[in-house]
Formats: C-alpha cells, sequence, structure tokens
C-alpha cells in the first residue's frame, strides 16, 4: 500500500494503470504509456486543441 501523494501526480497515474513501467535502469524506472489509446486520451488531456 502506499501513501498517494498529489503532489506525485506520475505515483497516482502509475496506481491508476496510465502509465507502466518500461525500463528499469540501477534505480530509476522510465514509465511510459501501456497503449496508444491511453497515450492518445492523455495527450488529448493535456495538450490544447489546434
Amino acid at each position: 500500500m502506499s501513501n498517494v501523494n498529489m503532489n506525485e501526480p506520475k505515483l497516482f497515474l502509475y496506481q491508476l494503470g496510465y502509465l507502466t513501467i518500461k525500463k528499469v535502469v540501477d534505480c530509476s524506472y522510465m514509465l511510459g504509456y501501456p497503449t496508444r489509446k491511453v497515450r492518445n486520451a492523455m495527450l488529448g488531456m493535456s495538450l490544447p486543441n489546434s
């Protein structure tokens, strides 16, 4: 169980399944989107419509 801290949205998105661990290097984790559908949805929410 982890403490969800809204100062760390990456942790929150990981716990919800919107991010996944793509690579581990030493003690660092590279996060990415699990599917193209999730990636497009997240980018659609964060980028303004052109």
